[in-house]
C-alpha cells in the first residue's frame, strides 16, 4: 500500500524567490494525502537552505549534483516517488 495518493516532482535551479510562492502553493493544498519532491539541480542561491528550513514531513528534498538538465531532475524525482 502507498503511503501517498500524490506525488508532485518539482526540479529547482537557483528558484529563488519563486519556490517560497511555489512550495507554499503546494503545501496549502486541500488534499493532504501528497508528497512534494524537490530535486535541487546544485543550486548557489538560497534555495537548498529555505527547503531544508522547512518543517513538513511532505516535502522531500533531493540533491542533484549532476546538473543533467529538467528532465534528468524530473526522472530521478520520479524514480524516487
Amino acid at each position: 500500500m502507498y503511503k501517498f495518493k500524490v506525488s508532485i516532482i518539482m526540479p529547482n535551479k537557483n528558484g529563488m524567490p519563486y519556490l517560497k510562492e511555489s512550495v507554499n502553493s503546494v503545501m496549502k493544498q486541500s488534499e493532504g494525502n501528497f508528497q512534494l519532491i524537490v530535486v535541487d539541480g546544485n543550486s548557489t542561491d538560497d534555495s537548498l537552505s529555505y527547503l531544508t528550513s522547512l518543517n513538513d514531513k511532505r516535502l522531500t528534498v533531493i540533491q542533484d549534483f549532476d546538473e543533467n538538465g529538467v528532465m534528468e531532475s524530473r526522472r530521478k524525482g520520479i524514480m524516487f516517488a
